[in-house]
């Protein structure tokens, strides 16, 4: 995740992003992983300068009166104000995104009656989510499973479905590389996925001979903040966000530094 301090520096018209970890610490995987998702990009065309990252030891000087917004999607800001009350951080969820269904979730449940698939890929928690409901929807039929990531698999796992395959590395590149397929009788695979999603995967996994069928189930939407929410977003010392969707709605309807307030 990363976390930007909204006010910037008195005086000043830059504003200060924090690159951080989910326990806080002062290396360079932050910056790594919001580099990869594309946050540090979206903020960057927002007139962002500044970039730093936030130690260990900076932790409890955060404490006290500094505000803090979780834009994660509703229900899924729990780890991090976890993590911030433990060091007596106060929080605020404002939820930027929601997730919607398409018509892809709706043709998925009957492709998973009428078909058979080598394997059914995918590559997030969400997209899990969507294969859960309409495979019991359809029967709850025999799926020969890969997803990547922990948090994917163990959504399925919970729910009744254990991955057969899960990538070394979470990326929808290295699942193309690594899928274990007989190219030699060209593998069917559903891949069921968000509209946002790249073509690696299935542009791999098509190199490799596999026939891929993508379906697009569901998309990432900017929520609806009302007045009061974004009054209080305004007032925030600190605003974390795990995807450049999140920075979008945030900047569209609350807007961005400097506001002026302190």
């Amino acid at each position: 995740s990363c976390a930007v301090n909204l006010m910037g520096e008195r005086g000043s018209s830059r504003s200060r992003v924090l690159w951080v970890t989910g326990q806080f610490a002062g290396d360079l995987s932050g910056q790594v992983r919001a580099a990869r998702c594309g946050v540090r990009s979206q903020l960057c065309s927002r007139g962002v300068y500044q970039r730093f990252c936030l130690p260990r030891s900076a932790g409890p000087r955060m404490a006290g009166d500094v505000l803090v917004a979780l834009t994660r999607e509703e229900g899924k800001n729990g780890p991090l104000k976890s993590l911030l009350d433990q060091r007596d951080i106060s929080s605020v969820e404002i939820p930027c995104i929601e997730h919607a269904r398409l018509q892809g979730a709706q043709n998925l449940q009957q492709m998973l009656i009428s078909e058979s698939w080598d394997w059914v890929i995918v590559t997030s928690p969400e997209a899990a989510k969507v294969l859960l409901d309409e495979w019991v929807n359809a029967g709850a039929p025999d799926l020969k499973v890969a997803a990547v990531g922990t948090a994917t698999a163990t959504k399925l796992e919970r729910a009744g479905i254990v991955p057969q395959f899960v990538p070394s590395k979470a990326t929808g590149k290295t699942l193309a590389a690594e899928l274990p397929v007989d190219v030699d009788r060209k593998p069917s695979i559903l891949y069921s996925t968000s509209r946002r999603a790249g073509v690696d995967l299935q542009d791999g996994l098509t190199a490799r001979g596999a026939t891929v069928t993508r379906l697009n189930t569901y998309d990432t939407i900017a929520s609806t903040l009302d007045a009061i929410t974004v009054e209080i977003g305004r007032r925030v010392d600190v605003a974390t966000f795990a995807s450049p969707s999140s920075v979008e709605a945030w900047v569209n309807q609350i807007g961005f530094p400097p506001f002026g307030a302190w």
